[in-house]
């Protein structure tokens, strides 16, 4: 019965004692109890408190029973206030254990760049397969994202929409590396949102146009969620797979680049020449690495692989596109990615 109360065996064993022979000191109740007298001196001490011995009045020495109704009775209450206590927290307890098994909110707030920032190279560290992102200026960085990036989890593969106005000299050389560690690129001249969906399970966007500090939202609602996948794949299929042509000697990738454009309109080498202000001989060595990365046998096939491949500006592209077959996404995609091989 005392055990239920709170006392340990020691307490239990000594509190009997004294009810069966009150009037003992210390020192007898620890030799009948076969106890050290310290400790014996101890659980008398904490009995004392919990009011259930108490000394003789007329011999402090020696140790008598609170008669055991009003012993029990303080013990007891202790006890009656803490489980008043817990019943009181109890409806607290039940909304928390079942906002914990409604699991996270259908659609988060995230406040403010760095949280937005962590949140992304969390998701991106969570992927499992596929990792697709609408991209465009302005571009926030971190180390954490980076890190994320650059190391995804195996197997994990990575599709991106870049904005036309966030590919220029700056950008290309990072988007060159991603490429060459397989990520697949590509371009539309306008994109309706930043967006981030990986494993279609999570998508996270802008919550507002314009905001300062800038929030987005993490949704996990299926049907939203999948029904930006939809947005995406319509955008990817629309979009042009970005190629980056690095040169292997060194050359600066803008020159190389305008050497393209200028070989795409059907100009001569002698006349590229001319028209950049280099020399006939570099001008060769640029047409043919350039013919040689994208496989084609000729100087016409260069100009329409370029303009299907998304080589070249607009206008450009357009000239060359009406003189061949256009190729599929899938084809595109297996294009770059042979282009790539070559490249790197």
């Amino acid at each position: 019965m005392w055990e239920a109360l709170g006392l340990s065996a020691d307490e239990e064993r000594v509190h009997e004692l004294v009810l069966a022979r009150p009037g003992l000191t210390t020192a007898e109740l620890a030799a009948v109890a076969r106890r050290d007298r310290a400790a014996t001196e101890e659980v008398l001490r904490s009995l004392d408190a919990r009011s259930l011995v108490t000394r003789d009045p007329r011999r402090p020495d020696r140790w008598v029973p609170v008669p055991p109704e009003a012993a029990v009775e303080a013990c007891l209450g202790p006890l009656q206030e803490g489980l008043a206590r817990a019943r009181a927290l109890l409806p607290g307890l039940i909304a928390s254990y079942s906002r914990g098994r409604e699991g996270p909110a259908p659609v988060q707030l995230i406040r403010g760049l760095p949280a937005i920032a962590d949140c992304w190279a969390h998701l991106q560290r969570c992927a499992r397969y596929e990792v697709w992102q609408f991209d465009k200026p302005p571009y926030v960085g971190t180390p954490a994202n980076q890190a994320a990036r650059a190391t995804p989890s195996g197997g994990v593969v990575y599709r991106t929409v870049h904005e036309e106005s966030g590919v220029c000299d700056e950008t290309m050389p990072e988007l060159a590396n991603r490429s060459r560690r397989g990520e697949l690129i590509r371009v539309l001249p306008d994109i309706p949102t930043k967006l981030a969906l990986v494993d279609r399970q999570w998508a996270l966007l802008p919550a507002t146009t314009k905001g300062d500090p800038p929030d987005a939202l993490l949704v996990r609602v299926p049907t939203l969620v999948s029904l930006l996948a939809n947005l995406f794949e319509a955008c990817w299929r629309q979009a042009t797979p970005l190629v980056s042509l690095p040169d292997r000697g060194g050359a600066d990738p803008s020159l190389r680049r305008r050497v393209l454009a200028l070989l795409a309109t059907g100009m001569t080498d002698r006349n590229i020449a001319s028209q950049l202000g280099i020399g006939l001989r570099t001008t060769q060595r640029h047409v043919r690495a350039l013919m040689d990365v994208l496989g084609a046998r000729s100087r016409f096939q260069a100009g329409v692989l370029a303009a299907q491949l998304g080589l070249l500006e607009p206008g450009e592209a357009v000239a060359r596109r009406r003189n061949g077959a256009r190729l599929t996404p899938a084809q595109k995609d297996t294009q770059v990615r042979d282009v790539n091989a070559q490249v790197n």
